[in-house]
């Protein structure tokens, strides 16, 4: 019987050691569904947008006759980072934009983490690929889905590293 005991506290004591399982950020899949997902990697972490306690999207593509804008955002109540990726383009297809600079014709891509904001410039730029582009007006299939990367740099010349960034979001008309 004593064994029984010692066998039932060992066992009680290896379930409470345990801290659950740990959640780990990871990457989207790369769709071309319009699953309306968002994810990349700043400074080689996941970064994954998120809204605490509001109605508000945290992503958000539209395309106008002016270009493509991408926003995506994380707030937590106190905290918030962007990133914004702009293209001019009248038709999108399937080919690889470059984010550069805020100049018309161009296009950008920028991270901001709280009131510093680090942009894509004619020397530090990334890529934009358009894999999938949809308009027609039958429900889900106005989307837009594709890649990116990119470095940029803020007014004090730090350096931020955008990479593995994927797409597959809704249109909002």
């Amino acid at each position: 019987m004593k064994q029984l005991f010692y066998l039932l506290l060992i066992f009680l004591f290896g379930l409470t050691a345990c801290d659950g399982p740990v959640f780990e950020p990871r990457l989207p899949d790369l769709t071309m569904e319009g699953k309306n997902t968002f994810g990349c990697r700043v400074n080689g972490e996941v970064w994954l947008p998120f809204r605490k306690e509001s109605n508000s999207p945290s992503r958000y593509a539209s395309f106008s006759p002016q270009g493509l804008s991408i926003l995506a955002g994380q707030w937590d109540g106190e905290n918030d980072e962007w990133i914004s990726l702009i293209a001019h383009f009248e038709q999108a297809k399937d080919t690889t934009y470059t984010l550069g600079s805020n100049v018309l014709g161009v296009g950008w891509g920028s991270y901001q983490d709280g009131s510093t904001v680090f942009f894509t410039d004619e020397e530090l730029n990334g890529k934009l690929r358009i894999v999938a582009f949809h308009l027609e007006e039958d429900g889900n299939r106005r989307f837009i889905a594709g890649t990116f990367e990119f470095t940029a740099r803020d007014a004090n010349g730090q350096l931020v590293e955008v990479t593995d960034g994927r797409f597959d979001l809704r249109l909002d008309p």
